[in-house]
């Protein structure tokens, strides 16, 4: 029975899946009936938290597939399940990423190319610390190992390339970090490349050589394309499917899981600690230090378009450019108008608001250009 959960953090330097295993029985003690480990891939070298997974089989750091065998024997022993922690939305942009560097090398032509989710003919990184020809200096080849040099970065050429320019023009671009990569990141954080796994065959890559325990927390659903397929396949594999998702007040969920991991409960208990009789005195003080007198609806509206047009401008950028060709004019406003009008973090497939009237059109359009600029926010019905 599903009671109560132990969050365990796996690192490289401790604790590993023996170590888990030793905390039986002070975990029975407890009560609890549930170890919920951090992701248990291979992750880049040297990782505190294990979401940026370099390779879908169980890390040898945290002691393989035989250390989490006897791992998962000593806890059943004790009546203690495991949540596994998994990471379906992304992949390191990593050397360590062999995937990743084959698409390097390959561009389209790579059997991995469909992995990630990336546009273009070939993939830009944004791994520079300043603009291309300000560092364009640091950049070099390695002829005896076939790679492109730049810092600590050493990435794949792709055939007859025998010289910086050549590799750049023909094999990848490279960037500055600020300006942003060529591919959906999880949020804006560079280093994450978007993985697709609505397509079969890369669900079946990442599952195939996960742990059947007694069940999962899947880490940022609503990255997915379709979350919904997604949790279906998921609970014929696993008994016990969670998710971690993001609800306002009042939201329920309609993604098939079995539950969430709690920040809607979270949101609930934060307002036990707080004193609506104070909002005044908690309001003043925060005018006085910021000098401005917003009110709560126009704060949000601009945090919404500073992380829109700014941090995350690569990706909506390219949905806008879609929806753009989709229906022959530039609509990019359109689209910005209408994600700052969200009521909600995702949506799936209705339209709770539309400021200009431009997703209407691009619904009615047809239904390709309904997948292109529903991008992340597919109608529940497009399933598998």
């Amino acid at each position: 029975m599903f009671t109560s959960t132990y969050r365990i953090q796996m690192r490289e330097d401790g604790p590993g899946f023996l170590d888990v295993a030793d905390l039986g029985d002070y975990l029975s003690w407890l009560g609890i009936s549930h170890v919920y480990l951090s992701p248990s891939f291979r992750a880049r070298k040297g990782s505190t938290h294990g979401y940026d997974v370099v390779d879908y089989v169980i890390s040898e750091a945290l002691g393989g597939m035989e250390g989490y065998q006897k791992m998962t024997k000593s806890l059943q022993e004790r009546g203690i399940g495991v949540i596994q922690d998994v990471v379906p939305n992304h992949m390191a942009v990593s050397t360590e990423n062999w995937r990743l560097m084959d698409v390097l090398k390959n561009g389209r032509g790579s059997q991995w190319s469909s992995t990630f989710d990336w546009w273009g003919d070939k993939m830009t990184l944004p791994i520079l610390e300043d603009e291309l020809d300000k560092v364009k200096h640091l950049i070099s080849i390695d002829q005896e190992r076939r790679e492109l040099v730049y810092r600590d970065w050493r990435l794949p050429l792709c055939d007859d390339v025998n010289t910086v320019d050549e590799t750049l023009e023909k094999c990848y671009s490279l960037t500055w970090w600020i300006k942003g990569p060529s591919y959906r990141r999880f949020f804006y954080v560079n280093c994450l490349i978007g993985v697709n796994v609505e397509k079969d065959e890369v669900f079946q890559d990442q599952v195939r050589n996960l742990p059947r325990v007694e069940g999962v927390r899947i880490d940022h659903i609503d990255g997915l394309l379709d979350p919904f397929n997604y949790v279906e396949k998921m609970k014929r594999i696993f008994p016990l499917v969670l998710v971690e998702k993001i609800l306002t007040f009042g939201e329920e969920l309609k993604i098939p899981a079995h539950g969430t991991t709690g920040y809607d409960f979270l949101n609930y208990v934060n307002h036990l600690l707080i004193d609506e009789e104070n909002e005044g005195e908690v309001e003043k003080v925060y005018e006085e230090f910021t000098g401005r007198h917003d009110d709560l609806e126009t704060m949000i509206r601009e945090s919404k378009r500073k992380v829109i047009r700014e941090y995350m401008r690569n990706e909506f950028s390219h949905v806008a450019g879609l929806a753009s060709r989709s229906l022959g004019r530039d609509v990019s406003e359109e689209i910005y108008s209408f994600t700052e009008c969200l009521p909600v973090y995702r949506v799936y497939g209705e339209i709770p608001c539309d400021p200009t009237g431009v997703i209407h059109e691009l619904k009615e359009r047809d239904h390709g250009s309904t997948a292109n600029s529903n991008r992340y926010s597919p109608e529940p019905s497009q399933r598998e």
